[in-house]
């Protein structure tokens, strides 16, 4: 089965405008519409800010292709390489702290994973950046109390800690880059077991 999810741009602005991706590849997008009555201006062409948009949106995805279709964004992948790291070692925590700790401890880091790929979807990512921000801050603070209760061991909490930082600094990077209106940093995420 093939999945088509990527063809739907999935915000109010595309179902508005009615615009759908019909060609992905690495570093190359195509966006299509329809043109309707809602997308002519007064002389009856269309509207430059629809054209505008589809220029931007398909130079957007492209970017977001840039490393392929089907590869994540490098803060996705190291928040999905914490997440596939962590999760594992939560469930090592004694059963008293399994499910309220532990839970709140995986629970905030698949929400910032989740929250980075919203963010690698939005044509707008600050808000969700910002969010992702919070949850790191939830993440990084609930490893320190997984530490202090000696429910992480030092080598894992000095693992986990610097997965977070790096985390923070390239989801520091993405942020400074969507407010300067540029591209997405092109870091590597590299994966430490």
């Amino acid at each position: 089965m093939n999945d088509t999810s990527w063809q739907r741009p999935g915000s109010g602005y595309s179902e508005l405008l009615g615009y759908r991706f019909t060609k992905r590849d690495t570093g190359y997008c195509e966006v299509e519409l329809t043109v309707e009555h809602k997308h002519l201006n007064r002389l009856n062409v269309p509207h430059g800010g629809a054209l505008a948009t589809l220029i931007d949106t398909a130079a957007g995805a492209a970017v977001g292709f840039a490393q392929g279709p089907d590869k994540l964004l490098p803060a996705v992948q190291r928040a999905y390489d914490l997440n596939r790291w962590l999760l594992p070692h939560v469930d090592d925590f004694p059963r008293k702290f399994k499910f309220t700790l532990g839970d709140r401890l995986q629970t905030a880091a698949l929400d910032l994973c989740l929250t980075l790929v919203e963010a690698s979807h939005a044509s707008a990512p600050e808000r969700p950046l910002y969010r992702a921000n919070r949850q790191l801050d939830q993440v990084r603070l609930l490893a320190r109390l997984s530490h202090d209760l000696h429910l992480l061991t030092p080598r894992r909490y000095e693992h986990l800690g610097a997965a977070i930082e790096e985390l923070g600094r390239m989801i520091g990077g993405w942020l400074r880059y969507a407010r300067s209106g540029g591209p997405r940093p092109e870091r590597e995420a590299s994966v430490t077991p």
